[in-house]
């Protein structure tokens, strides 16, 4: 198979996020055909999907979130307390 690419970063540095109905970022760029594809460390959530298509996750990054820990349930944002 043979190809050619253009590698560039996202003029405005971001992932992607639907403001005013629009999409920015790497999923704009995929979205309104400025790129046929984007690659980079985007969080799969069901707004995205909606747009774009994703790949199987193939990195583990290792990156989590701790809190401490507690004797009751924590909760979804206990990351912002």
């Amino acid at each position: 198979v043979k190809f050619t690419y253009d590698l560039y970063l996202v003029t405005n540095g971001k992932h992607g996020k639907k403001i005013n109905n629009v999409w920015n970022g790497m999923v704009g760029e995929v979205v309104y055909k400025k790129a046929v594809m984007a690659v980079g460390s985007l969080t799969i959530n069901e707004e995205r999907s909606e747009v774009i298509d994703f790949s199987v996750p193939f990195v583990e990054t290792g990156i989590s979130v701790m809190v401490s820990r507690s004797n009751g349930t924590v909760s979804p944002s206990a990351f912002l307390e």
